[in-house]
C-alpha cells in the first residue's frame, strides 16, 4: 500500500505528464499565436475588458447599456470567426477531454477499489 510520499510522487508524475502532453502543448501554442498576432490580441483584450465591465455592472445591479450589449455581440462574432481563436478553442476542447478522461480513470479506479474494500 503506497504511503503519503508515494502518492505525492505519483501526483507530481501525473502533473508532469499532463504538462508535457500534446493536448496542453497545443493550448499553449494557440495562446502564444494569439499573443503574437496584433489583431487577435487586441480582440481578446477588448472582449476581456468589456466582459469585466458588464460583470461589474451586473454585480452592482446596474443596467447594461445597449451599446455595450451590441459591442459584446459584435466581439463574440469576431471571436467566433477568428482563425486563431478557433484553433485555441479546438485545443482547449482536446485538453478538457484529456482531463475528463484522467479524472474518470482515477474515479473509476477509486470506485472499484473502495467497492472491493467494502465487499461490494
Amino acid at each position: 500500500m503506497p504511503d503519503y510520499d508515494d502518492l505525492l510522487a505519483k501526483a507530481r508524475a501525473l502533473g508532469e505528464a499532463i504538462a508535457s502532453s500534446k493536448a496542453l502543448q497545443e493550448v499553449r501554442a494557440a495562446e502564444q499565436r494569439i499573443r503574437l498576432n496584433e489583431a487577435s490580441n487586441r480582440l481578446r483584450d477588448e472582449h476581456r475588458d468589456l466582459a469585466l465591465k458588464i460583470a461589474r455592472l451586473e454585480a452592482e445591479n446596474k443596467p447594461i447599456e445597449p451599446e455595450d450589449k451590441r459591442k459584446m455581440s459584435e466581439l463574440h462574432e469576431r471571436l467566433r470567426t477568428d482563425l486563431l481563436f478557433q484553433q485555441l478553442l479546438r485545443a482547449q476542447v482536446e485538453y478538457e477531454d484529456l482531463m475528463n478522461r484522467v479524472n474518470e480513470a482515477v474515479t473509476r479506479e477509486l470506485g472499484e477499489r473502495l467497492g472491493q474494500q467494502t465487499g461490494g
